[in-house]
């Protein structure tokens, strides 16, 4: 089981770095453990995170002051790429908004801002863009004619009708824009599309965000879909849990939790949190969750457990197992059975008119291809 190395010092260090409490220990960096501190970070995603975090904490270590300046041209390149990021970010809104369809950035430089407090905190290899459901295919018409390209090769509704969200290509500045209208499978969660919405806070002037629970939700709903093992998913949920720790009514919000299908999903995402940050556990409202009883480990919730040196990517098993911790024994069945048996539309090859029944095989041939031991073709 992947969980059963040991953390090392290099984890602990890197650990406390990242929390949003001041670090314990912010003298007992040196050069040594800072390199494989960077090497860790870079692994993770967490480089901009990692140097925002010691520029601001312990910025008086002479080790501390040597590593900021020495890296300070990589971490210009991320916040050069934020900047970026920002610009693509506000053209899509502005584009869609003429169109009169509402949008909004999740993750990415969303939680920079409201979560980490500077949008040179963190960096997202993409942008993430909510629009609702009945728009996709008109978003999906004017993101081509704006001159972005869908990516996969598939047609729409695969997308539409498998999926949550499509992959857009900006060619002028190389940078990807996916467009959600869910957080995760929608099979995965009892989570409509009209649920989300309600989570959506109008701030007027066409500008849109999420309410600081549909945040949690949707990251909680992100973490699963990363099989639990992408820690910088489970670093925003912890700066989350603290920087809203004071404005959710956590007793509506654990409701809603429950309701969405997220329990065990939350007590597992708890359990890594009290394993990683046990010092800092009695400064989030954990105690709230273990009071409702979705506190982990959760099941399956050893299984799932975490730390920082190890690989990011979840495994085939990863993937099977997540889809056993759903809530709901209805959904896990559904979730393999829509994986075989997907809506015909969705995956025959319409510039063929393709048969139903090849498409079928043809669908089946590539998932076996992904089967453990199979080499992958294109």
């Amino acid at each position: 089981m992947r969980g059963k190395r040991r953390m090392t010092e290099t984890d602990r260090l890197y650990l406390d770095i990242i929390q949003p409490f001041p670090p314990g220990g912010p003298d007992l960096f040196d050069s040594a453990n800072l390199e494989a501190v960077k090497s860790m970070a870079k692994r993770h995603g967490q480089f901009m995170l990692v140097y925002w975090r010691l520029q601001g904490t312990a910025c008086g270590n002479p080790a501390v002051t040597s590593f900021l300046k020495e890296n300070e041209a990589y971490y210009l390149s991320g916040a050069a790429l934020a900047a970026r990021q920002n610009a693509v970010e506000r053209n899509v809104i502005s584009i869609l908004g003429r169109e009169s369809i509402p949008s909004l950035v999740i993750k990415g430089s969303a939680l920079a801002k409201d979560v980490y407090g500077d949008i040179n905190s963190r960096c997202s290899s993409d942008i993430d863009m909510l629009v609702k459901y009945g728009d996709a295919a008109t978003v999906d018409r004017i993101m081509s004619q704006a001159g972005f390209v869908r990516q996969g090769g598939r047609d729409f509704e695969f997308d539409l009708l498998r999926i949550h969200h499509s992959q857009y290509l900006a060619h002028r500045h190389n940078i990807f824009v996916e467009m959600h209208w869910h957080f995760a499978i929608p099979c995965f969660f009892p989570l409509s599309y009209d649920d989300i919405w309600s989570g959506v806070k109008n701030e007027g002037i066409g500008r849109y965000t999420l309410s600081p629970e549909m945040n949690i939700i949707m990251l909680l709903m992100h973490h699963h879909s990363h099989a639990f093992r992408h820690l910088g998913v489970l670093t925003d949920i912890l700066w989350a849990l603290h920087g809203y720790r004071e404005v959710i009514d956590w007793r509506l919000f654990l409701q809603a939790i429950k309701k969405f299908g997220l329990a065990n999903t939350a007590a597992i995402t708890c359990g890594q949190i009290e394993e990683l940050w046990r010092e800092y556990a009695d400064e989030l409202p954990l105690t709230e969750f273990r009071h409702a009883g979705l506190s982990g480990p959760g099941r399956m919730g050893r299984y799932f457990r975490i730390y920082p040196g190890m690989a990011a990517h979840p495994t085939f098993i990863d993937k099977i197992a997540k889809r056993l911790v759903l809530d709901d024994w209805r959904r896990v069945f559904l979730s393999f059975f829509t994986a075989l048996f997907p809506p015909p539309a969705s995956i025959r090859r319409a510039d063929i008119k393709e048969n139903r029944l090849l498409a079928y095989f043809r669908y089946m041939k590539e998932i076996i291809g992904h089967w453990p031991g199979r080499k992958q073709g294109r």
